[in-house]
């Protein structure tokens, strides 16, 4: 999860092009909400911002992958009535 999150947060860090963009109205209030006023600043929220949703991100694909092995291996187990 912690590789698989950070490894996600990486890819978006050098090529933001593949991920979507938030929305400016969005951008602006979490600029405000943190109180950025630098690029150093705006950096470090940058990198927050990137780590949270790689973060949200990596742990729907794994809650789902594991539920999706779960109902593969009930399905495939049930079918073997002998």
């Amino acid at each position: 999860m912690i590789t698989l999150t950070f490894g996600l947060a990486y890819l978006w860090g050098n090529h933001p092009e593949l991920f979507f963009k938030p929305p400016e109205a969005f951008s602006v209030w979490l600029v405000e909400l943190y109180g950025a006023s630098g690029g150093k600043e705006l950096a470090d929220l940058e990198l927050l911002y990137v780590i949270a949703c790689s973060f949200i991100l990596s742990l729907t694909l794994v809650t789902g992958g594991y539920l999706l092995r779960g109902f593969v291996y009930q399905r495939t187990s049930g079918r073997r009535r002998d």
